[in-house]
């Protein structure tokens, strides 16, 4: 048996070499013998365990079946196996919360009824047919397997197209050139005829859409390449704007179930999915207004006051003193605090804006349909701000917040361009 093993290339040395340069952009933790012993002792049994979980595994290099835990650290799941040679770790899935929603698929164990080996593994793994030791019978799963970019990812967008990004502790909304030009593309891709160079961003994050909710995602991968082909522009009855590549992917609404969709084969009547359900946690900090105006024109201060208990100053010539105020401006319905605390509410009312909104010469209006005008009434009323509702149709309403006040709030503490 131990002469059969010798001669069997393992690929051990090949793969490593092959997989270096992957090996190189993740950080793979490293396990004592104690640390080892500690997971393995905690760990659960039994097929299906939650994390750390003991189990088998084959040593890479001789194929001897070997003790092994799955255990998470850093968002990933890690495979560390203890082989005559020391202890080996390799990654198990890139993204535990992944992980997490495929195990939901695991199912009990099925014995088998009929084998095609007599034997009970004594030789395994070289001569194995389906022994006693099998949970289930033989699958087989397809894998595209690369170490490099295929240029199939289905969220390609032009330069000047915006998005919401967390860099950081940093939310807003972000040109795609903007966030490329902070980006090294140190890595080269050419396949099928197209190429392209992307970067591995460390800390930049995007929403997704999962379980109804919208949740931050760590971009795993930024690709720039040049694009020559057709830019789709899909228009919602709300007035809503995007442009995409024809292979870009959206969710539809389709007999009651959620469909990826590509751009190209999005037809008008077809129900796009949006963001509704985003939990923030409660409050997400405050903006000292009175610093975010100090850039406004002189002409815009002057119409700006600043109201505390004793008296009212122009903001050009406040003296900039630290303390509870209100702003407000001159036949603006609106007074609001000189730190704007970032709620849940407002949050959502600036994301009404952002998806279907824009600045008239007064203030701001948002276009919603009849369903949610009652959600951003609600919004309003909390928040205390003056509004009125213009019906455009049977399906479309028209809120107005005719508030300069507000409108400099958006566009210039909050850095929301024209045109978004």
């Amino acid at each position: 048996m131990n002469h059969i093993a010798d001669e069997i290339p393992s690929g051990e040395k090949e793969f490593s070499e092959l997989t270096k340069k992957v090996r190189d952009l993740i950080e793979y933790p490293e396990l004592s013998e104690e640390e080892f012993q500690e997971l393995l002792t905690k760990a659960s049994r039994g097929y299906g365990g939650s994390l750390p979980h003991r189990t088998r595994s084959l040593c890479p290099e001789t194929r001897r079946i070997v003790p092994a835990v799955i255990w998470e650290k850093d968002g990933k799941v890690w495979i560390s196996k203890k082989c005559p040679e020391g202890l080996i770790t390799e990654v198990y899935y890139e993204d535990v919360e992944m992980y997490h929603r495929f195990k939901e698929w695991g199912f009990e164990e099925r014995k088998l009824m009929s084998f095609n080996v007599e034997n009970s593994g004594i030789n395994c793994p070289f001569d194995c047919g389906l022994c006693k030791k099998h949970h289930s019978h033989t699958n087989l799963l397809n894998i595209v397997l690369t170490n490099r970019c295929d240029l199939s990812c289905w969220y390609c967008f032009p330069e000047d197209e915006e998005a919401l990004f967390k860099i950081g502790d940093r939310v807003g909304l972000f040109r795609f050139e903007e966030i490329a030009r902070n980006l090294a593309f140190e890595y080269r891709v050419e396949i099928n005829g197209f190429s392209g160079r992307y970067s591995v961003p460390e800390n930049l994050y995007v929403l997704t859409f999962e379980d109804g909710k919208a949740r931050w995602t760590r971009v795993t991968k930024f690709l720039r390449r040049e694009h020559t082909g057709k830019i789709l522009r899909i228009r919602t009855h709300t007035g809503r704007r995007v442009r995409t590549t024809p292979e870009h992917k959206l969710f539809v609404y389709e007999n009651g179930n959620l469909v990826k969709k590509r751009a190209d084969e999005i037809e008008p009547g077809v129900r796009l999915v949006l963001i509704w359900n985003f939990d923030v946690g409660g409050d997400m900090g405050e903006i000292d207004l009175l610093e975010a105006f100090r850039s406004l024109p002189e002409e815009e201060k002057k119409k700006i006051y600043v109201k505390s208990p004793e008296n009212t100053i122009p903001l050009n010539s406040f003296p900039g003193i630290s303390g509870e105020f209100r702003l407000g401006m001159d036949d603006d319905p609106c007074e609001i605090p000189s730190k704007l605390i970032l709620t849940p509410g407002f949050g959502k009312l600036v994301g009404y804006f952002i998806l279907n909104g824009h600045y008239t010469g007064e203030g701001i209006s948002i276009t919603v349909s009849h369903d949610d005008l009652e959600d951003i009434l609600s919004v309003l009323n909390n928040l205390g701000i003056p509004h009125s509702v213009i019906k455009l149709d049977d399906k479309v309403e028209r809120v107005v917040i005719r508030s300069r006040l507000v409108k400099l709030i958006f566009k210039h503490a909050l850095g929301i361009p024209e045109g978004t």
